[in-house]
């Protein structure tokens, strides 16, 4: 496991991955265009 996916996966869980973490985490395939979306989504309501 990568040290970028390590601290994508830290910022995710704490709930401050910002959109360059997250297009980053596309970029290498840790995660979907479509998680992205929806993390973005989940973060903006605030839950």
């Amino acid at each position: 496991m990568s040290a970028e996916y390590r601290l994508f996966e830290r910022q995710w869980k704490r709930g401050s991955a910002d959109e360059d973490t997250l297009e980053r985490a596309v970029e290498l395939g840790y995660i979907t265009e479509e998680e992205k979306e929806e993390i973005m989504d989940h973060e903006q309501d605030g839950d």
